[in-house]
């Protein structure tokens, strides 16, 4: 439920707050004595005799402690846990008349206002701009319904989405981030399910303030947002107790909290931390060799990598000592040589970028003042200018974690930080953090949230990430985009339980498998598809297209399988669908839920269809729940059910 907090604001202290306009985030401090949690309301008075209610916000971070800036110290919030908080309202005369005010006690801190809160939010918005969220469908068992019958898969991914994010509030922007669409795409598909959701069940029609029917508000209410290209929503309490429901595994596998705990527990901090020692000794030289000074006169042989007589192609050579001796400090290897700028190929001969426009030595130069450029401004703290270098962003990422290991995090591909933000479910302003190195601030206020027993390195945090998210390479992503639409079946003998080898046993990976799996959407749904497409042919090629009709995905992951389809002679198949990306070796392995292994013990219809080497041809292999079921003890590990055995082919 909604919390609304009164937050003084001292204008002898801060005599700025008058400049502040509605839609920018300032940060405050947080309540000592209630928790403040995203989604809540910031009533924001001016104390004093001239005083009153001059601004209402939307908290919009979790708490966490302030510690920014070299001159912060002067900051009334330095060294407090705060929140960021969205101005909706601002003005310079109080927003309601003081009279109505005067009853609520002044206080140098912020403090829980309770039932009053909410009256004066409610004053200050018109009901026009509440009746928004007047609900239309009334019960938890309504939208069970509704789930079941009239929703599809991405909306279906959409509602679960914001399920999972903090108080099941997100915006437009993240949905459609997390979805690889756009924000008007997704506010029409929520419009449309809203619209066909009113259709079947004869809802009465809501009226926007133009004259146009409102939907959207159907399984959504919204915060109030005066900034109209930030739409946040939160889902109707009814619609998440129904999700909660017939998805209970969402609330076991998907707690991040209890992910991160779990990871932590499995991969010690400490073990980390000695692993990267030698790392940091090269760091440590690096830095102390390659000082400003020493860049600006350097030769080209001591910048440049791939020089086969300088000191073994180079090892020494600034680049090559940020690209390939610092590996557990961030990774950046993958993007080709010319984010250096300038380089030496195979010929030996050096080469540059377009970017520097005269080329040669002269490129060169400009080179090492974008590296100087870029050292002033990661000192300096200036955002703009790091945004503005020309040095390439992974190159860029890298040169600043080095030389400022405290203040910039050890993550460089845009990509993959943006997908660190929707794994996390970081609610934030598009517009105002286009800045790469500004969203890593928000990666670095949530790592600071984290407990634990002992201090979590940036280096650390982000090859947590890194494993928990099992974030998807380019070159799988291309390998997906052409993989053939046809599936030819491979048969497996199975000779065995597989016994791990013993470097095995301390593979830095998650043990959260079936959280991993489930977030590895990409793979999971290529596979799906396949066998979708795969059962339909199978059916027509038969001539039964009366059941080819019916094969279909359920959407309902509480049932414990993937797809249901036919036999030829109309026998139901419920599919459950395994997809690795590459081909097999000797031995294969998936991930069981507790909901999968039961439904696979109770359903004689139930099948596993495991799909592999999603290459030119992709293959599969249907695997026999008896043979899991006869096997359980030797084939079953109990981490979420793994089934691991080892194989040898008998047909292809």
């Amino acid at each position: 439920m909604r919390q609304y907090f009164y937050e003084p604001i001292n204008i002898d202290v801060w005599p700025e707050f008058w400049n502040e306009k509605e839609g920018n985030i300032i940060t405050l401090n947080a309540c000592v004595n209630t928790k403040m949690n995203i989604g809540d309301i910031a009533l924001m008075f001016v104390t004093g005799p001239n005083g009153g209610l001059h601004a209402i916000g939307e908290i919009i971070s979790h708490e966490y402690l302030y510690l920014e800036g070299r001159k912060e110290v002067q900051n009334p919030c330095y060294n407090n846990k705060v929140v960021d908080i969205k101005l909706y309202a601002m003005s310079s005369v109080p927003l309601i008349h003081p009279d109505l005010t005067k009853n609520i006690k002044g206080s140098p801190k912020p403090q829980p206002l309770k039932e009053i809160g909410e009256q004066l939010y409610k004053k200050v918005y018109s009901q026009s701009n509440l009746d928004s969220d007047e609900k239309r469908v009334e019960t938890k068992n309504e939208w069970i319904e509704i789930i079941t019958k009239e929703t599809n898969e991405d909306m279906l991914d959409i509602l679960t989405f914001v399920y999972l994010c903090d108080d099941h509030t997100s915006s437009r922007e993240k949905i459609a981030e997390y979805m690889s669409s756009s924000p008007k795409r997704i506010e029409k598909m929520i419009d449309d399910f809203g619209k066909s959701i009113s259709k079947t069940y004869d809802l009465l029609d809501q009226i926007e303030t133009d004259g146009t029917k409102r939907y959207w508000n159907i399984p959504f209410k919204t915060v109030h947002h005066k900034n109209k290209e930030v739409f946040t929503w939160q889902l109707r309490e009814e619609l998440v107790l129904a999700i909660k429901e017939l998805f209970p595994e969402l609330d076991e596998k998907h707690d991040l909290g209890h992910v991160i705990q779990q990871y932590i527990a499995n991969h010690p901090i400490a073990d980390f931390e000695e692993s990267i020692k030698e790392d940091l000794e090269v760091r440590k030289a690096f830095v102390e060799k390659f000082t400003p000074e020493f860049i600006l006169n350097m030769e080209l042989e001591d910048y440049c990598i791939g020089r086969k007589d300088i000191d073994e192609r180079g090892q020494s050579s600034f680049c090559y000592l940020l690209e390939r001796r610092m590996t557990k400090l961030g990774g950046m290897l993958g993007a080709n040589a010319s984010k250096f700028g300038i380089y030496f190929n195979r010929n030996e001969e050096y080469k540059t970028t377009k970017k520097y426009e005269k080329g040669g030595l002269d490129a060169f130069s400009s080179v090492k003042t974008e590296i100087l450029k870029l050292l002033n401004s990661g000192y300096n703290h200036d955002l703009e200018g790091i945004a503005s270098n020309k040095i390439a962003d992974v190159f860029k990422g890298k040169i600043l974690s080095t030389y400022y290991p405290d203040v910039y995090m050890p993550v460089f591909d845009p990509a993959k930080i943006d997908g660190f933000l929707a794994g996390l479910h970081i609610e934030y302003d598009p517009k105002e953090y286009k800045n790469t190195e500004k969203k890593k601030l928000l990666l670095k206020k949530y790592k600071d949230s984290i407990l634990t027993k002992k201090p979590m390195s940036d280096y650390y945090f982000i090859q947590m990430l890194d494993d928990i998210f099992q974030m998807e390479d380019k070159e799988l992503l291309k390998l997906l985009k052409n993989v053939k639409p046809h599936l030819s079946y491979v048969d497996f003998e199975f000779s065995g339980p597989h016994r791990k080898k013993r470097e095995e046993i301390y593979r830095s990976k998650s043990t959260d498998y079936a959280s991993i799996e489930k977030r590895n959407k990409i793979v999971g749904n290529k596979g799906e598809n396949l066998v979708l497409n795969f059962e339909k042919e199978k059916l027509i090629s038969s001539k039964r297209e009366d059941l080819a009709e019916k094969v279909h995905i359920v959407l309902n992951d509480a049932l414990g399988y993937d797809i249901e389809s036919f036999e030829v002679d109309g026998t139901p198949l419920h599919i459950e669908v395994k997809t690795h990306s590459a081909k097999l070796g000797s031995h294969l392995d998936f991930y069981f839920t507790a909901n999968e292994l039961e439904r696979l013990k109770i359903d004689d219809f139930y099948k596993i269809y495991y799909v592999f080497d999603l290459g030119k041809k992709p293959k599969y292999h249907i695997i026999d729940r008896k043979e899991i079921l006869f096997n359980e003890k030797t084939y079953l590990s109990p981490v979420v059910y793994k089934f691991s055995v080892d194989i040898e082919e008998t047909s292809r």
